[in-house]
């Protein structure tokens, strides 16, 4: 009897687990939508600057939003989502791994004769100096990065790593953030599956190094450097690619992808596959061992 009953409690409880996920979420996608659509109105006036205004925005925005769901319904603290004061040792390392990452691939694929630099764009974007453009780029990219891993990484897996196996905590949180990326052209079952391992490396990150702030930075440098660095994300735009350096591919979709999807192409899933293999070995041979709180 007291083991049925454990189960029933067991059962309810995370069935809310799911409630409170599902609910935070749908405001989730209203923030982003409403952040994104001040964003454009500010661009009437800002130009190149809007996204930066769009970025903040959707910081605010979704701390306000995941501190209101976490201290106020779930009556815990934003640190046990892995939200703990800045780290920016980590942050810096997320950065430049994000980064190598996309040029790993792009570099593979140049030597495959897959991928064609074009001319570099150092000019003016948008009427403001291209390194102003950056910057102003830059603060979005981070925002995409910090907004989604506090979401996905940090709430949604929380939340459901507190009431079940961890596993499937960090399983579900990723197919929800991978299936919101469904309007993307590209979108598909390889783009799933190589988001879903880029997921469960972003959920490994998160523990391992005790904080958010690793996976934020991988994230939101990853976003960047594909769309206004090399421009892999962003091919077929013309005139008007915001990349630092666009370029053109001739390598089959299903190992290249296609933008803005491209981590649907073959060399993606594969990179992130390795990725996920090192930090298993890395945490055997350190004898680390997953903890569903932040250090």
């Amino acid at each position: 009897m007291e083991t049925a009953l454990g189960r029933f409690v067991s059962a309810r409880r995370y069935a809310a687990g799911v409630g409170w996920v599902i609910g935070y979420i749908a405001l989730w996608l209203a923030v982003e939508i409403g952040s994104a659509l001040l964003g454009q109105l500010a661009g009437h006036d800002l130009k190149a600057l809007a996204p930066a205004v769009q970025g903040i925005l959707e910081i605010a925005g979704v701390l306000a939003l995941t501190w209101a769901f976490r201290t106020k319904g779930n009556k815990a603290d934003l640190p046990s989502l892995g939200m703990v004061r800045p780290r920016w040792t980590w942050l810096i390392v997320g950065l430049i791994a994000g980064a190598l990452g996309i040029l790993v691939v792009c570099g593979v694929e140049y030597t495959l004769g897959w991928l064609h630099p074009l001319a570099i764009q150092l000019g003016p974007r948008s009427g403001v100096p291209r390194i102003l453009f950056m910057l102003a780029v830059f603060i979005p990219s981070i925002g995409v990065g910090f907004t989604e891993e506090l979401a996905f990484r940090g709430y949604a897996f929380q939340t459901l790593a507190e009431r079940g196996p961890i596993w499937v905590a960090a399983l579900v949180s990723t197919l929800l953030w991978a299936g919101l990326h469904f309007t993307l052209g590209g979108f598909g079952i390889s783009f799933v599956l190589s988001v879903t391992a880029m997921g469960i490396v972003f959920v490994i990150l998160r523990l391992l190094s005790g904080s958010l702030w690793l996976p934020i930075g991988f994230h939101a440098a990853w976003d960047f450097t594909q769309t206004y660095v090399m421009g892999v994300a962003t091919t077929g735009s013309g005139p008007h690619d915001p990349a630092l350096l666009p370029v053109s591919q001739t390598g089959p979709a299903l190992w290249v992808g296609s933008a803005p999807s491209i981590e649907g192409g073959m060399l993606y899933l594969i990179l992130m596959l390795l990725i996920l293999a090192g930090l298993v070995i890395f945490m055997r041979a350190s004898g680390r061992r997953l903890s569903r709180r932040a250090a």
